[in-house]
């Protein structure tokens, strides 16, 4: 049985007085098949920021290194 292991690092930034926080452990695991289609659903993060307004809204990014083997959407 062969597997292999990457190492996905989701960044979120932030300029104003509360940093955002993940909804979740910090670290999260899942499984993908061999067969997934590319552009299968893999899983779901999400996180939540104290300010008010659009200081309030959380961007996500994938970090350089894994750029084209996923996608943020």
């Amino acid at each position: 049985r062969k597997s292999s292991v990457v190492t996905l690092v989701i960044s979120i930034d932030d300029v104003n007085d509360n940093a955002p926080v993940f909804t979740n452990p910090a670290t999260y695991n899942t499984t993908v098949r061999e067969g997934n289609a590319v552009g299968s659903f893999v899983f779901q993060v999400a996180a939540t920021d104290a300010d008010i307004g659009q200081n309030a809204n959380v961007t996500f990014s994938v970090s350089f290194a894994n750029q084209n083997q996923f996608d943020i959407e």
